[in-house]
């Protein structure tokens, strides 16, 4: 693995492979908490199985998870929705993912997320 080889760890490929997936990751965390996902909830699994998948690839994607995007906390107030105590400190209100139909949100893939990382 590169980050275990130093020599190779500045190599510009390595460098720019880096930055290309870091950039990714954060449209990814940052999609989570974006309103249009939220009123498209129900079609949301498959991403968050995506999100399930990276993390489970390996310890150095489940640390990433932990040190770049604080993801227990952001996943814990996504599934609470408005029972989140981070919901208390907004002034806009939130989406209800679950509609009139009283349909359950799909969040076993998030519950498996925060179950692996922690």
């Amino acid at each position: 693995m590169c980050s275990e080889d130093g020599e190779k760890v500045h190599h510009p490929k390595v460098v720019s492979l880096r930055n290309s997936l870091n950039q990714f990751m954060t449209i990814c965390l940052n999609t989570i908490h974006q309103p249009d996902i939220k009123k498209k909830w129900m079609k949301a699994e498959a991403f968050y199985t995506m999100l399930y998948d990276i993390a489970r690839g390996g310890v150095y994607q489940s640390e990433y998870f932990c040190k770049q995007y604080d993801i227990i906390v952001q996943l814990c107030d996504l599934m609470l929705q408005n029972a989140s105590p981070k919901c208390k400190d907004e002034s806009e209100k939130r989406y209800n993912m679950g509609g009139s139909n009283q349909a359950n949100a799909k969040f076993a893939p998030l519950v498996s997320l925060v179950s692996h990382i922690v």
